[in-house]
C-alpha cells in the first residue's frame, strides 16, 4: 500500500508542476522533490486540497488509515528582507508561508490576497515578524503580524519602520566638493560639504550681471565657482517640495510657472525664495503657456514664443529681483527641428530679455518638443554669439526623440551627449539635459533608457541634468505610482527620507542627487545623505 500511494503521490506532483518553483516533501519518511501540489494524493480520505503552498507539517490520513505528515517549504527569508511595491518577489516566514504584494497593492499570503490590506508600499520580515507599510493612511504607517491568517498590529499602525537603520555611505567623492572639505555627521545627514566661498574665476567684462555666468563652456555662480546642475523638475508650483527635496541633496529645481490658474506673479517669485533659495537650491523658472493660453511645448509658431517673451518682459520688475540666484528658462520645449526659425526666434527672445534687465543666465530648450539635437548642433552657436552677455545654457530633453518609435538606443544617447560636450568647447556656451524620465517605455515619447544610463552619459560629458519630475503625479489626491513620471508616492505629504515614500524612479535618482554640490553663494551646506540612497542601502 505504501508503494502504491507513493506512486500515486508522485503522479499528482508531476501534474501540478510549475516552472521555476521547487518544494521538498516527505511521504511516510520518504523524501520527495517536486512542485506545488494540487492535492496531497488522490487517495487521501479527506480529499485535502492545498493550493500552491507552501504548507508545513500538514497531517493527513491515507486510505489505509496510516497517519503521516506532508511537509512543503524552504528556509525562511533572512531577517531584514524587504520588498518595495510593485514586485513579484516573495518573503518566506519561519513556518514556510509566503508573503508578497499583489498588483492591486494588497498583501498576499500563500498566493491569496488579504482583503484587509490596501495601498501597500513595502513588505518586510524582521525577527520572525511580517510587516507591511501602507499608504491607506497619511502619512503611511507600518503594521506587523506573527499570526496566520494575519492579525495586523498595532491597530493604528506605527510611523517607526521595523527595518534597521542603515549605516552611512562612504564619503562622497572629493570632486563633488571642490576646494572644500567633506566632514562626517550623524545619520541621516552623514556628510557636510564646506566649499570655497570665493572663486578663482573672474567674471568677464562683457557680463554685467551679478548672478550666474557662462565662461568657456562652464557655468559659474556669483562667487566665481563652477556649478553643475544636478536637480529635478517640478510640475506643480503650488505644491511645496521642501524640506523633503532638500533631503535628496538636489542643487536645483526647474519649476513650471504661469498665472493662468490663479497664481500672481508676486506669489510665483516669492515661491522661488521660500521653496528653493531658502533650501540652497537654484530656481529655474520656466513658462509652458502664454497668458492667452497657448502651449509652448511642441509648438513651432514664432508668435507663441514671442508671447512668452513679452510676458517675461512685462513682469521683469518682479522676476529680475532674483537675477543673482536664478537661471531663467524662456519657453519650455518650443521650436521647430533643425530650423533657422528656431535660431532667429531665440535671437529675438534673448535680445528682448536683455533689454528688459534679465542679465543672469538664460536657458533655451531645443526644438522638436525639446528633443532635437540638430537645433543645438547647427544653430546654438549663432544664438550664443548674438547674446551681449554670452550667458546661455542650451537644454536637450532626452525622451523618445520626438515621438519616434522605437525609442533611442543607449549608443544614440551617448553620441548626442558627446555632441553637446564638444559644443561646450567649440561654442563656449553651456549645454545640459534638463528633462528625462524613468524609462520603461512610459509616456507619450517612450524610451527604455534608464535614468542611471542617462546620468552616466551626462556626467561623462560634463553636462548638468535634471530629472522629470519630483511631483508629476498621475493619480488623484497627489498620489503617484510607477506608471508615470512622479518621483514621490504622495507629493502632498512629501518625502521624509524613507524609500517607501518614493517611486522606483525616485529611488533610482537618489544616489545621483546625493553627489550634487550646492552653489557657493549659499555658503556651507550639508549633504543630506538620505535614509534611502538606494533600496540596497535602505535595507542592508
Amino acid at each position: 500500500m505504501k508503494s502504491m500511494l507513493l506512486t500515486l503521490l508522485l503522479s499528482t506532483v508531476a501534474m501540478a508542476q510549475t516552472a521555476g518553483t521547487v518544494y521538498k516533501a516527505t511521504f511516510a519518511g520518504v523524501a520527495i522533490t517536486g512542485s506545488p501540489f494540487a492535492s496531497l494524493s488522490a487517495a487521501t480520505t479527506a480529499e485535502s486540497k492545498l493550493g500552491p503552498g507552501p504548507y508545513v507539517n500538514t497531517p493527513y490520513v491515507t486510505t489505509a488509515g496510516t497517519p503521516t505528515t506532508f511537509t512543503v517549504g524552504g528556509s525562511a527569508s533572512p531577517s531584514g528582507t524587504a520588498i518595495i511595491a510593485p514586485s513579484a518577489s516573495l518573503i518566506t516566514d519561519a513556518k514556510g508561508n509566503t508573503w508578497g504584494i499583489s498588483a492591486g497593492a494588497q498583501i498576499t499570503l500563500n498566493g491569496s490576497a488579504d482583503a484587509s490590506t490596501q495601498k501597500v508600499l513595502e513588505l518586510a520580515y524582521v525577527a520572525g515578524e511580517v510587516w507591511q507599510e501602507s499608504a491607506a493612511v497619511t502619512p503611511p504607517r507600518w503594521w506587523g503580524t506573527v499570526a496566520v491568517p494575519a492579525v495586523w498590529l498595532p491597530a493604528g499602525g506605527t510611523l517607526t519602520s521595523p527595518l534597521p537603520t542603515p549605516a552611512c555611505a562612504a564619503a562622497p567623492a572629493a570632486a563633488s566638493c571642490p576646494a572644500g572639505t567633506w566632514t562626517s555627521s550623524p545619520y541621516p545627514t552623514c556628510w557636510t560639504c564646506t566649499p570655497a566661498t570665493t572663486g578663482g574665476t573672474t567674471r568677464p567684462a562683457y557680463n554685467t550681471g551679478n548672478g550666474f555666468y557662462v565662461l568657456n563652456g562652464k557655468l559659474y555662480d556669483a562667487n566665481g565657482n563652477p556649478f553643475i546642475i544636478r536637480g529635478v523638475d517640478r510640475a506643480h508650483y503650488d505644491i511645496a517640495p521642501n524640506p523633503g527635496l532638500a533631503l535628496t541633496h538636489a542643487n536645483a529645481q526647474r519649476v513650471l510657472v504661469e498665472t493662468n490658474y490663479g497664481a500672481s506673479v508676486a506669489s510665483l517669485v516669492a515661491g522661488m525664495t521660500t521653496n528653493a533659495i531658502n533650501y540652497k537650491q537654484v530656481p529655474i523658472p520656466v513658462t509652458t503657456i502664454t497668458p492667452a493660453g497657448a502651449d509652448t511645448s511642441c509648438s513651432s509658431d514664432p508668435a507663441v514664443v514671442a508671447a512668452a517673451v513679452a510676458n517675461w518682459v512685462a513682469t521683469a520688475s518682479s522676476w529680475t529681483t532674483l537675477n543673482k540666484y536664478m537661471l531663467l528658462n524662456i519657453a519650455n520645449e518650443w521650436g521647430p527641428t533643425n530650423s533657422t526659425v528656431w535660431r532667429d526666434s531665440n535671437i529675438s527672445a534673448v535680445t528682448a530679455m536683455r533689454k528688459a534687465g534679465y542679465l543672469g543666465t538664460l536657458v533655451i530648450d531645443s526644438g522638436g518638443c525639446g528633443q532635437d539635437i540638430n537645433d543645438l548642433a547647427n544653430y546654438s552657436a549663432a544664438v550664443f554669439a548674438a547674446d551681449p552677455q554670452k550667458n546661455i545654457i542650451f537644454s536637450l530633453h532626452e525622451y523618445g526623440e520626438s515621438l519616434a518609435k522605437p525609442g533611442p538606443t543607449l549608443a544614440g544617447v551617448q553620441a548626442r551627449f558627446a555632441t553637446l560636450g564638444k559644443l561646450q568647447t567649440t561654442v563656449g556656451a553651456v549645454y545640459a539635459v534638463l528633462e528625462f524620465g524613468p524609462g520603461n517605455g512610459i509616456g507619450p515619447s517612450p524610451t527604455n533608457i534608464t535614468p542611471a544610463q542617462i546620468v552616466a552619459a551626462a556626467e561623462a560629458n560634463g553636462l548638468g541634468w535634471a530629472a522629470w519630475a519630483w511631483d508629476d503625479n498621475d493619480l488623484a489626491n497627489c498620489m503617484g505610482d510607477n506608471n508615470w513620471f512622479d518621483m514621490q508616492i504622495n507629493a502632498c505629504t512629501g518625502y521624509t527620507g524613507l524609500a517607501s515614500q518614493l517611486t522606483l524612479f525616485g529611488q533610482a535618482m537618489l544616489p545621483f542627487l546625493a553627489i550634487a554640490q550646492p552653489a557657493t553663494i549659499f555658503a556651507t551646506t550639508t549633504n543630506a545623505s538620505v535614509k534611502a540612497a538606494s533600496p540596497k542601502l535602505r535595507h542592508p
